[in-house]
């Protein structure tokens, strides 16, 4: 069997890597899995005929890992393997963590060869799942109930007085999402056709730009309804 490395336009020698291919899961907030962070660690060993052509050969590849943004591959006896980043499809593009890093050189080390090891990295964002935040609340002012007020005479006590036998009901529906790539769609009013619309609001937060992709969008929505009645609802929740 036959095994080759290949980073970007960088072709390790045959056999000279070994791979350990790591995942993990990435949660949001609410406990949701948004993407998976994928690792390949290289273990690899460079050979020459002398220390002068060693050094040579350590510079291409440290050379070569100081790209970032390349795909990297594992072949065996010619065929693509599943150990692969490919920067397509990626968060941030394949990145190099630990660039090429050289244990002690002792014994024989530095001679003929010289080990090695590498960290490389990609994040994938997980299928259909945007929505990173999301909260809503409902505020009820009043109950329709008749209202008294105290009239205040000249040389009387205060005098308690029915101005009205029912009252409007207040209700603003107001809650905040933020989506990971992209901005959310605040949900309806509960009570469309009790939208006070003049006095309705909508506020979009810019988002975050980490390591040039724009995330963290984040759009929030007031919705004030009047009603001539008591009113009931509960808040939208996903």
């Amino acid at each position: 069997m036959t095994t080759q490395f290949i980073y970007g336009s960088y072709t390790h020698d045959e056999n000279e890597v070994e791979t350990v291919h790591t995942a993990e899961a990435v949660y949001d907030d609410r406990g949701f899995r948004k993407s998976t962070r994928e690792r390949l660690e290289l273990t690899g060993r460079i050979h020459a005929d002398s220390p002068t052509q060693l050094t040579a050969k350590l510079v291409s590849l440290s050379s070569a890992y100081n790209q970032e943004g390349l795909n990297a591959v594992l072949y065996v006896n010619g065929a693509k393997t599943h150990h692969a980043l490919l920067n397509q499809g990626s968060l941030y593009g394949v990145r190099v963590i630990q660039p090429p890093s050289f244990s002690p050189g002792g014994g024989t080390e530095y001679t003929t060869y010289r080990s090695y090891t590498i960290i490389l990295e990609a994040e994938y964002l997980k299928t259909g799942n945007n929505l990173l935040k999301f909260e809503e609340s409902l505020t009820l002012t009043g109950t329709g109930a008749e209202r008294r007020v105290w009239i205040e005479t000249l040389d009387t006590p205060p005098i308690r007085q029915t101005t009205n036998r029912f009252t409007v009901v207040k209700l603003i529906q107001q809650g905040t999402a933020t989506g990971y790539l992209s901005r959310p769609t605040p949900p309806p009013p509960l009570y469309p056709q009790s939208v006070d619309y003049p006095e309705a609001q909508s506020m979009k937060k810019s988002p975050d730009n980490i390591v040039g992709i724009r995330q963290n969008y984040t759009i929030s929505w007031t919705y004030p309804m009047t009603f001539g009645s008591q009113v009931s609802g509960e808040p939208h929740s996903y």
